[in-house]
């Protein structure tokens, strides 16, 4: 599986103890050499190494840019893309190694009735890169005797076939039996990373709050390591960014490409949609296999919308706003 279970992983850590004590995992076959990639707390995803103190992405190399795992440059001369390349990379002054967190009861599927947002369904040329942004919604609880979910993600694949390579972020309110007036609300919002139909990964070392705006960048490259996916999360608002690697152990990725908004499976069953009020995801765009790119509300591949449903409710609704944006609007919980 591709969250391994606490006794496994601590037989693995056993296995390779290096000198000092201290745990050092291979790095995966055809991956880069241990010197370019480094091994986290969960023994099937590699980091990056951070870049040094004062690194500016803008006038770096495409080979510095690689070996630290952040997005590749699109040319200076797309304005407008290379312009929100330096939004989303260039604002980050802090990199940290990620840390991943123990398996969790959540699973997010591949496209079910408790999906909205948009996808582009690929057409004879794969996609190999994907990238969004949006800000992590405040949430308020829509049942008063259950916990609700809502999640806002970017991916590839998992509309035609059964694999999904997502990464977002999660919003959980636990409120019970009365209102925050009364008692004091808990929420809990956290990053995550997922190769579905796999377990999902929590992100621990990237901070998420309600209000910060999030970038995530997902692409798959053989140059570097051939069939592996790289993922870059950065919160823009605390300027921190991490970036590291996972094996594509479901095939060659990029059927189709997807900015999302999901109420996940949690224990096999869909909970409440936590009411999110409203959702703008934007700088929407994705990638070529042959270097083409393309806004994902504008492009001859054909985006479609997709609204959240229970049986015949509609829970929530998306509008695209603009070639590069949506915004979608909580309706119900269930």
């Amino acid at each position: 599986m591709f969250v391994r279970r606490i006794a496994t992983s601590l037989v693995l850590v056993l296995l390779s103890l290096a000198v000092n004590g201290l745990a050092y995992a291979a790095p995966p076959d055809g991956a880069a050499t241990s010197k370019q990639l480094l091994p986290t707390n969960n023994p099937e995803i590699f980091a990056f190494p951070t870049p040094p103190k004062g690194f500016d992405p803008r006038g770096a190399s495409d080979e510095d840019l690689a070996a630290f795992g952040i997005p590749p440059r699109p040319p200076i001369i797309d304005k407008e893309r290379y312009q929100r390349w330096v939004d989303m990379v260039g604002s980050i002054r802090t990199y940290v190694t990620p840390s991943f967190g123990t398996p969790t009861n959540i699973q997010f599927n591949n496209v079910a009735p408790n999906w909205s947002g948009t996808a582009v369904r690929a057409s004879g040329k794969p996609f190999n890169m994907v990238w969004g942004a949006w800000v992590v919604p405040y949430v308020d609880q829509s049942d008063p005797f259950q916990m609700s979910y809502s999640s806002e993600w970017v991916g590839l694949d998992g509309v035609d076939n059964k694999q999904v390579e997502q990464m977002g972020t999660i919003q959980v309110s636990d409120k019970l039996f009365g209102d925050c007036k009364a008692i004091p609300c808990t929420y809990n919002y956290f990053a995550w990373v997922e190769l579905f139909p796999d377990d999902i990964a929590p992100i621990t070392s990237v901070p998420v709050n309600a209000w910060d705006t999030m970038y995530a960048f997902i692409w798959f490259n053989g140059e570097l390591a051939p069939g592996r996916l790289y993922f870059y999360l950065a919160n823009k608002t605390a300027s921190v960014g991490t970036a590291f690697t996972l094996a594509a152990t479901h095939g060659v990725p990029g059927m189709s490409a997807e900015w999302i908004e999901e109420r996940p499976t949690v224990n096999g069953h869909l909970p409440p949609l936590a009411n999110f009020g409203s959702v703008t995801l934007t700088s929407m765009g994705f990638e070529t296999a042959d270097g083409a790119n393309y806004a994902a509300n504008q492009n001859p591949f054909g985006p479609f919308r997709i609204d959240m449903y229970d049986g015949s409710q509609q829970l929530d609704y998306t509008v695209a706003t603009g070639a590069t944006q949506d915004v979608i609007t909580w309706e119900r919980s269930n």
